[in-house]
């Protein structure tokens, strides 16, 4: 709702129609204001940084301690979880309803 109520503030103040640019991604301005490259370079080496992240941080999870080594930054102390998922009988705290 917040986000809305700002799409509309900002298309009345500035007089431009965003929420078509936010569909198609498109948006028309002068040629001075556009982006000069797509930056694929950057997207490629973001992309990477992040699915190494994620490698790491599965690679460094201790299930019997319930800890995470996370690169630069050390050990984490997970909450630890309720053993029993998905064991029968679990309603989840859920009343039958057969009705």
């Amino acid at each position: 709702c917040i986000h809305l109520g700002g799409l509309l503030l900002h298309t009345i103040h500035h007089r431009e129609p965003i929420a078509l640019s936010m569909i198609t991604g498109r948006k028309e301005a002068p040629a001075n204001e556009g982006i000069g490259s797509s930056g694929i370079g950057s997207g490629i080496a973001t992309l990477t940084a992040v699915i190494l992240l994620i490698g790491a941080l599965f690679r460094g999870y201790d299930p019997r301690s319930h800890t995470v080594h996370v690169p630069l930054a050390g050990s984490l102390q997970l909450p630890a979880g309720d053993s029993d998922h998905g064991s029968a009988g679990d309603d989840h705290g859920y009343e039958d309803d057969d009705d």
